[in-house]
Order: C-alpha cells, then structure tokens, then sequence
C-alpha cells in the first residue's frame, strides 16, 4: 500500500511542539481525504468526507498497525513505539520539514561559495567563510586569480580543515585546490555528489516513506 502525501502546506511560525501542517492524503494514488496539524503538540488528525476515502483509510490504519515498531532515541537511550497511520503522516511530514531545512541550508552554502571560501561540514554547518569584494569567478578570470585563491587556501583555510570541516566550494576547480596542498575529504567530491543525483533524483508529485 502506498500512502502520501500531497500538495503540502507546512506552517514553520505555528510549529510549536509539532510540526503544522495541512496536506491531501492519497492512498494506492488516490485522494481519500485530509491531513493537518496545528503544532501545539495535539496528533495529527486526518479524515474524508466521502465513505469510499472512509472505507481507504481504515485500510490504511490496518496497514500501518502490521509495519515494524520504530525506534528513536532520546538522551542516549532508545525507545520503540508502534507504527500507525498517525505516526506514519508525522514521519512523511518530518522527512518534508528536513528535506526542505536542509535545501535552505544547501542554498545558503551556494550563495556564500559565489564571493568566498566556505568550510563546514556537508549538510551540517557553515564554520567559516572567507569572503572577497568580487566573485570567485571574477578572480579566477584575473591574470593571477589562480594563485590568490591558492594562496587564500593555503594561509587561511588549511588549518581549519579538521574535524570533519571540508571546503564546501563547488566552484573551485580541483586542480587549484590541489595545488594548495589539500587532498581528497578535505573539499567536496563533486562526481561523487553527481552520482548520487543521478541515482536519488528529486521526488515528483506527492511525499511518502
């Protein structure tokens, strides 16, 4: 059984202890009904107005009751709960609220890349951003730009590199970043992020686990 999510409305103000939300709900792709959340910490809700979206949901809460327990950890200790069709809506809803998150963050990495050398962790955080007057692009097309980022790279951002911490650039040619000393896992692996484009391509349509 498929159950997703479509045309979703997340509220990031209302989130409270919840995330708030409102979405159409489509079993086997077919709309049955609605969901939605307040976020004040209140169960999701979800419902139709129709006896056949009646009928599909309750095929789906039957369906949600027979999948796995879930875990999750709090504090260090694990914790199990049993899946239904509520905690099932509250998991497709949490992977939007990441997924979306995560895309702000990745296009705030992008945006400080244009001017500057950023080092941080992927996906995670932003330690560092060593910012130019002009683009990077302008200063590569510069008689000497090649060397002024070397130099930048080999004075300012070697000795940040540790920790997990990585240029995040993707507009720096690897052969410049090479040639200030920095080696593999020390700066993006653009094929490897290319490859996995090709193999996770954006979800069309509606969201579901």
């Amino acid at each position: 059984m498929k159950i997703e999510l479509k045309r979703i409305q997340y509220y990031s103000r209302q989130s409270e202890e919840t995330n708030a939300f409102n979405a159409d709900l489509y079993i086997d792709g077919k709309k049955v009904g609605e969901a939605s959340n307040y976020g004040h910490g209140d169960p999701v809700s979800y419902g139709s107005s129709t006896e056949e979206g009646r009928k599909a949901i309750k095929e789906a809460e039957q369906y949600c009751l027979s999948l796995p327990k879930e875990e999750y950890t709090i504090g260090g200790n694990t914790h199990t709960y049993e899946m239904n069709l509520e905690s099932y809506i509250g998991r497709i809803i949490d992977d939007f609220v990441n997924e979306k998150e995560l895309q702000k963050f990745r296009n705030r990495v992008d945006k400080l890349c244009i001017d500057g050398i950023v080092v941080g962790k992927p996906d995670k955080n932003v330690i560092a951003a060593y910012r130019y007057k002009i683009t990077i692009l302008q200063i590569l097309c510069k008689p000497k730009g090649e060397e002024t980022i070397i130099e930048e790279l080999k004075t300012k951002i070697m000795s940040l590199l540790k920790d997990g911490n990585i240029v995040l650039n993707k507009n720096i040619p690897e052969h410049i970043l090479k040639a200030a000393g920095l080696v593999k896992g020390q700066y993006l692996d653009l094929k490897a992020l290319k490859m996995q484009n090709v193999k996770n391509p954006k979800q069309k349509g509606g969201k579901s686990l």
